[in-house]
């Protein structure tokens, strides 16, 4: 297609292979739902097909063949709509899953609000910081805006209990300050009252206090209440062994392992795919596409395209890196889905958007040598 004239085709190829697995891997995990009686699996699978898939490929095509820079015309705009957006989760169109107020629901389909705000706000801090470049290290220019842009979106994160989802965004956003050549003055200010805030965060909240102290100081009798997640992700992960057990062959997606076809899918892949499938697919894949995805903003064409295609891959690494680590019992356990992967036709829809924003800038790139 002509859309995609002119793209870096090795990073198109690997997300059509990242979209195309996980939708595979979301088939096998979604016949967990069999168990339980109370959805239609097909029906579910080919809603994730038709939103998520045909539908974020047919957006991922529109946003090429957008020129990237007009993103930076009407950035600050969009991050105002995205604001809106999330805002509506406060109304009665706000629905509230497991103890957290993140989604809206509109003509019978529920959608993520704070997706969208991700994108709206690195967009925004990406046309402000281009702008300000040679000034920077002003703080009324740099640490200042960083601040007023931010506020909000804590805000709102806070208040609809998606803190996870705020640490993603904020990597994204200190990666495009540290991007922009800020003096390392800065960029410890911005790490310190990064790391008190989420400190501040965990401690106000009691359940992000429970979390943390069963991850470290918990006892057996504490599991079935807080640490159920992870202790049948991690039997999920050594039952697959070196090899796994074979696709659509889990054991623990069945009643066991609560979310399979969505937050832990990652334990489901790594139950039928073993230890080889698995650290094929995070090496292979999930880094090749992080490698390639900084390649595209190193050649971008102009400041805008390289701080916004940062922050987008940044955001992304950070996503794919907690759901892991969760599952694998390193940190505790986050509401975080797996990018490409896990249950959610909108934010898949949202995902290759951002990719067709990249493929954009790439179209656009300096000639490499």
């Amino acid at each position: 297609m002509f859309v995609f004239k002119g793209v870096d085709k090795i990073f198109l190829s690997i997300v059509i292979t990242l979209a195309v697995v996980g939708f595979l891997v979301f088939a096998s995990a979604a016949l967990g739902i069999l168990g339980t009686g109370q959805f239609d699996v097909r029906a579910v699978i080919w809603k994730q097909f038709v939103i998520g898939i045909v539908g974020g490929f047919t957006v991922l095509t529109i946003m090429t063949a957008i020129h990237y820079r007009l993103w930076r015309t009407y950035a600050y705009w969009f991050f105002g709509f995205t604001v809106l957006l999330a805002l509506l989760t406060f109304t009665p169109l706000g629905r509230e899953y497991n103890g957290a107020l993140r989604w809206i629901e509109l003509a019978g389909q529920s959608f993520q609000p704070a997706e969208t705000l991700k994108i709206g706000y690195v967009l925004a801090l990406a046309a402000w910081f281009s702008k300000k470049r040679a000034v920077i290290n002003e703080w009324r220019q740099g640490l200042l805006p960083l601040a007023l842009f931010t506020l909000p979106v804590a805000l709102i994160m806070i208040l609809q209990r998606d803190t996870d989802g705020l640490v993603v965004m904020l990597s994204g956003a200190g990666a495009i300050f540290f991007a922009t050549g800020v003096t390392w003055r800065h960029v410890g200010a911005v790490l310190l009252v990064g790391m008190l805030g989420v400190a501040a965060i965990v401690a106000s909240h009691a359940d992000l206090r429970a979390r943390v102290m069963q991850k470290f100081y918990g006892d057996e009798e504490t599991v079935r209440d807080i640490g159920w997640q992870e202790r049948q992700s991690l039997i999920a992960i050594g039952s697959g062994g070196v090899t796994g057990r074979g696709y659509g062959q889990s054991i623990q997606k069945f009643g066991n392992l609560p979310l399979a076809q969505s937050d832990a899918i990652f334990a489901v892949f790594a139950e039928e795919t073993g230890f080889v499938g698995t650290l094929s697919f995070i090496i292979l894949v999930y880094v090749f596409f992080m490698l390639r995805g900084f390649r595209i903003a190193s050649h971008a064409k102009d400041v805008f395209g390289t701080l916004a295609v940062v922050g987008i891959m940044t955001m992304l690494m950070m996503q794919i890196s907690i759901n892991i680590a969760a599952l694998t019992a390193i940190i505790p356990f986050a509401g975080l889905t797996l990018p490409f992967v896990s249950q959610g036709g909108t934010s898949l829809i949202v995902v290759l958007a951002t990719m067709g924003f990249v493929l954009s800038v790439s179209k656009h790139m300096r000639a490499v040598r």
